[in-house]
């Protein structure tokens, strides 16, 4: 049985739907978990990469490479994106007409040619 909601009263507090919190972004606790486990493991290999093991500085190099390309891409994604959405124009599919629109035939790209051929 639904709600009836234009009463004057205004439902319960138990009845009402649960409203999501836009401030706090929605985390789990597992990734939250993860994240703090791959922290630490990282913490003890910087430890370990400045005490002098070779096999922590290389992992320290690769985690660093990773992320440097990572950020280097990110870099030209933007360098890309930016002018892409400044230089568009909103109605460009509009005055090209829709291809998909059920009273209008599509663009034609190819001359016709005979059946027999």
């Amino acid at each position: 049985m639904p709600i009836d909601t234009s009463s004057a009263d205004s439902p319960t507090p138990s009845v009402m739907r649960k409203e999501r919190s836009r401030a706090l972004p929605r985390l789990s606790f597992q990734f939250a978990l993860s994240v703090v486990t791959l922290t630490a493991t990282g913490a003890l290999a910087f430890r370990y990469a400045q005490q002098g093991s070779a096999i922590a500085g290389a992992v320290i190099y690769a985690l660093v490479s990773i992320l440097v390309t990572f950020g280097l891409f990110a870099a030209l994604f933007l360098i890309a994106w930016i002018p892409a959405t400044i230089g568009q124009d909103q109605l460009e599919d509009i005055h090209k007409g829709n291809p998909f629109s059920g009273n209008q035939m599509p663009p034609q790209l190819l001359p016709p040619r005979d059946p027999g051929t």
